[in-house]
């Protein structure tokens, strides 16, 4: 039996009743997110690359791809349309997103020519150790916080 099961047959009836509308907003969210990429067109390679290149160095105030030459770079909430394809020079390119299990089981082929590592996270707990990255970007992760202080 797993732990959730475990801890749900210890919550009162009442209290599950009240929470319900709160997980069908959680998992309708999750699935309007999807339902939005899937009617987005996969962009041409280059337009995305250069997109993104563009966008992303501009936040951190950068001019050009050396500045993620030999790094371990992230982006937190990274969407499915591979936000860190540009990135060839970098030594990891590492997409976080809330949804990334859906968005491989939805976009197999394009989620494996985005030369990306695809992890599911939260601002809980980003499943990497402490320091392993050099830089983080995020683009549209706020609708997905849910703990903003986390």
């Amino acid at each position: 039996m797993s732990l959730t099961t475990q801890l749900s047959r210890r919550v009162p009836a009442p209290i599950k009743r009240a929470l319900r509308p709160f997980k069908r907003l959680v998992t309708t969210k999750g699935r309007e997110e999807l339902q939005y990429w899937k009617g987005v067109p996969q962009p041409d390679p280059a337009a995305r690359d250069d997109y993104y290149r563009r966008y992303l160095l501009g936040i951190a105030g950068e001019r050009d791809d050396s500045y993620v030459a030999g790094k371990v770079v992230a982006d937190f909430g990274c969407g499915p349309m591979g936000s860190l394809a540009w990135a060839r020079g970098a030594a990891v390119r590492i997409g976080i997103d809330v949804l990334a299990d859906l968005y491989a089981d939805a976009f197999p082929e394009a989620i494996g020519g985005h030369g990306m590592v695809y992890v599911k996270s939260t601002e809980h707990s980003v499943p990497l150790p402490t320091g392993f990255v050099d830089v983080m970007f995020t683009l549209n992760a706020m609708d997905h916080v849910d703990d903003f202080p986390a």
